[in-house]
């Protein structure tokens, strides 16, 4: 009866292992979701046939991508905001997507999500690093062209403010 119950156990351990979540560990939801659009993205292309297929049963389950309601409809939110997929019309299409032709640009173009948030990325890095504040130099002579055109303006100034005390007192 041991012998049994410990085979059963085993069993139990092997099955659950085999059906454990194999979706990675991210360090954020974010890369979480670009990983889950990138597999989406990669199904419905299919080396350049568009294709419809229902995310949870064709997408998501095949891969071993195991989510939570509340997450496969946050999920759903996501993928139909990129624009880079559609949801599918019509009687017994729920749940299903097909590519957008952004969407199948964008896999033509760089191959994945993944690849394109790369990329993407990369281009934000440059010009953030590309970003040079002007920077004014100013020589000897051109300091002492502004003072003695400062000068200048005072005496102006000052011989207005004259002129103008000798008006008022004559």
């Amino acid at each position: 009866m041991d012998k049994i119950t410990n085979r059963n156990k085993k069993n139990n351990v092997i099955t659950r292992f085999r059906n454990r979540n194999s979706l990675p560990v991210f360090p954020d939801k974010q890369a979480q979701d670009v990983y889950i659009i990138d597999t989406t993205l990669q199904e419905l292309y299919n080396e350049g046939d568009r294709i419809t297929k229902k995310l949870d049963k064709e997408i998501l389950r095949p891969h071993r991508i195991r989510i939570s309601e509340q997450e496969y409809e946050r999920i759903w939110e996501i993928l139909m905001s990129t624009g880079l997929v559609n949801g599918v019309i019509g009687f017994g299409n729920t749940g299903k997507l097909n590519l957008t032709n952004e969407g199948y640009q964008l896999m033509r173009q760089f191959g994945s999500y993944s690849s394109f948030v790369e990329q993407k990325e990369k281009m934000q890095q440059q010009q953030q690093s590309g970003f040079v504040l002007p920077q004014f130099i100013v020589t000897q002579e051109e300091e002492t062209e502004g003072d003695q055109a400062n000068e200048e303006k005072d005496k102006q100034a000052a011989a207005k403010k004259d002129k103008a005390d000798d008006a008022t007192e004559g």
